[in-house]
């Protein structure tokens, strides 16, 4: 690395970070257009950030600039008391001070950009005056609320209670009002080359690492289908690989863990229409993490996702292990277990793999009919078909109760899984172990196993490996996976260090003489 390259990385991690937190706690200044350009700054890359000029009756030039965030104000209190009231009453009375003075309360003055950004990302809007140092904010806060529904398929037993819905505007509001900051940047553009939907980055700044916001800038305007009608339209294509079966991006449908995720330095995108959100970078172990982990004691949170990882392999490989022990290796077993199993295998005219795999079918059916049956009956229709038809076929001589009990466990096991689409995955591959099981034994296991590890370490999200931290190991992280530590002991530092934005970047560039 020369010498430039060491000034600008320099530049990036600490004397620019160091400028932009003088420049926020500065007062304002008496010139509203560099106060208007002071803000914009702040709350660049914030497409629900609104500026609006208001020109004083009998003058030429806007003498008033007032700023909100449209995602969580409300619309007719903002006319009401910005647009009318607040312009009347510093008409008349002249000054702000005066204002101040005569006012019933309505206001509250701001001193610094700090305090003016706080205020905005609160949801009040806030008054810049010409030749006066000092602001005005208004709460007309409205953070959507009654319209957000509870979560479908992310459930949790303690709060909160709410899931994204089919509007973005609203959308973005619901995770404003877990994080109140200027740093929250919400990126629109527009994909598709005849639709023209809204799409919408969501990362924070001083967080983030910038090179991932550019990765996914331009990964997302390389889009070129008609229009984007679902969330899956863009993992797909955003996607490192997408021919494999597992999940490289992840999918919620709650505010606060898109809010969760971006404190992590991670990035998320929405789009206009659909009531969920992509993730980047996922690795394999948060696939495993449930956002209830966050919510319950850090003690019951271990037990639960060791379970959980537990689960996750039973789900995949039990078929295909019961089906080699008593085609293959039946010396494995106990002598007592061994003789109850084969006594139940009397009769049957079926060779195990076929009854495995025979009953494996038909849970995954009841399970997919489940799906597409109406609420009101589809659990129940689901419990019961699984009941009655599998006591049928064990009364009937058709299965063994033992390949009954396996596929079972191993389906209750993947319901475990807080990934749906990780889930899928393992509905999958269970069927490729059972058959190579089948043919192999455990010859046939291994070999499996052999080449799922391989296609795992070699996946990639956004460049993060997705097995990480396992491979590569880091020995840290890795204790993460399974633990999570008290909120009072947890370090609140992000090795995840935003980059410089980039216009500024191009400033520093032709100042240092790139």
């Amino acid at each position: 690395m020369d010498k430039k390259q060491k000034l600008q990385k320099e530049i990036r991690s600490s004397i620019l970070p160091k400028l932009w937190q003088q420049v926020s706690q500065e007062t304002i200044s008496p010139s509203l257009t560099k106060t208007v350009q002071a803000m914009r700054v702040i709350w660049s890359q914030c497409d629900d950030f609104i500026f609006n000029n208001l020109t004083i009756e009998n003058e030429t030039e806007p003498q008033i600039a007032a700023c909100w965030l449209n995602s969580i104000i409300n619309p007719k209190q903002l006319q009401a008391i910005v647009f009318r009231t607040a312009a009347n009453e510093y008409k008349k009375y002249g000054s702000l001070q005066a204002l101040m003075n005569n006012s019933t309360g309505a206001y509250r003055a701001v001193s610094t950009y700090q305090d003016a950004s706080k205020a905005v990302a609160e949801g009040q809007a806030v008054l810049f005056f010409e030749q006066e140092s000092q602001a005005l904010s208004v709460n007309v806060a409205n953070f959507p609320k009654t319209a957000f529904l509870p979560p479908e398929n992310e459930l949790t037993v303690d709060d909160p209670h709410i899931s994204f819905i089919n509007n973005l505007a609203l959308n973005m509001g619901a995770i404003r009002s877990h994080i109140h900051s200027p740093n929250l940047k919400f990126e629109q553009l527009s994909l598709g080359t005849v639709a023209h939907t809204n799409v919408a980055m969501i990362y924070l700044e001083g967080i983030i690492e910038q090179t991932l916001v550019d990765e996914m800038r331009r990964r997302l305007n390389s889009y070129q289908l008609e229009g984007v009608i679902g969330i899956n339209y863009i993992k797909e294509v955003i996607s490192d690989n997408g021919y494999s079966p597992f999940p490289l991006l992840d999918v919620t449908e709650r505010p606060d863990r898109v809010a969760t995720v971006v404190l992590q330095g991670r990035i998320a995108v929405m789009v206009d229409g659909s009531s969920m959100a992509l993730i980047a970078p996922t690795i394999f172990i948060n696939m495993l993490n449930s956002i209830e982990d966050y919510y319950s004691s850090y003690a019951s949170v271990i037990f639960i996702r060791i379970l959980r990882h537990l689960m996750y392999w039973i789900s995949m490989l039990l078929p295909s292990i019961y089906i080699v022990l008593l085609s293959y290796h039946p010396d494995l077993l106990p002598t007592p277990l061994l003789l109850s199993i084969q006594s139940q295998h009397v009769g049957i005219p079926f060779p195990i793999i076929m009854e495995v795999m025979g009953m494996a079918v038909v849970f995954e059916s009841i399970r997919e009919a489940g799906i597409r049956l109406p609420k009101a009956v589809g659990q129940s229709v689901s419990i019961v078909g699984a009941l009655v038809i599998g006591d049928a076929a064990i009364q009937a001589g058709l299965v063994s109760p033992g390949a009954v009990i396996t596929v079972a466990f191993a389906g209750i096991a993947s319901f475990t899984i807080p990934s749906y689409t990780l889930a899928y995955t393992n509905r999958i591959l269970q069927f490729g172990f059972m058959f190579m099981a089948s043919i192999y034994g455990f010859y046939g296991l291994i070999m499996g196993g052999l080449a799922l590890v391989a296609h795992l370490v070699s996946l990639k999200s956004f460049g993060v490996p997705y097995m990480s931290p396992v491979a590569p190991f880091h020995r840290q992280r890795f204790r993460y996976a399974f633990y999570r530590p008290p909120w009072g002991k947890v370090n609140t530092s992000h090795e995840c260090v935003s980059e410089t934005p980039t216009s500024q970047l191009a400033k520093i560039n032709s100042l240092i003489g790139k």
